[in-house]
């Protein structure tokens, strides 16, 4: 049944962020919820139960605010807490970091290599 769920809370799942709790997106990236569009979200799935309806409390307020830009994770840290999100402006590439919580203010990556590295591939693992 969470698969039906994800779906039907618009979420494209990029991974978890504690035993319960999935970080979304909107799936083919267009949310269905204007409030959404090119931000994200968590989905608590220890709230999911047989229902076609998403419970109330399970879909979380999006953590970065609406923008025109297109973004999508790249990695989310061990502890849950931050993610690495490309962000895509017309033909400009940028990446941030950012807690995952709401009202979240993302900061541009900027480390010397950090940009260069994403730009050729995932993050396998955050150290």
């Amino acid at each position: 049944m969470a698969v039906v769920l994800i779906d039907a809370a618009d979420c494209y799942p990029y991974g978890w962020v504690d035993s319960a709790t999935v970080l979304c997106g909107p799936r083919l990236g267009e949310a269905k919820d204007p409030k959404r569009k090119n931000s994200f979200w968590t989905l608590d799935t220890s709230r999911l139960d047989d229902s076609a309806d998403v419970p109330k409390g399970a879909l979380g307020d999006p953590i970065i605010p609406v923008t025109d830009r297109k973004n999508t994770v790249r990695t989310i840290s061990p502890d849950g807490k931050q993610m690495v999100f490309a962000s895509l402006q017309g033909t400009r590439l940028e990446f941030f970091v950012s807690p995952i919580s709401l009202g979240a203010s993302p900061k541009k990556v900027t480390a010397a290599g950090a940009d260069g590295a994403l730009r050729l591939g995932d993050v396998l693992e955050w150290r």
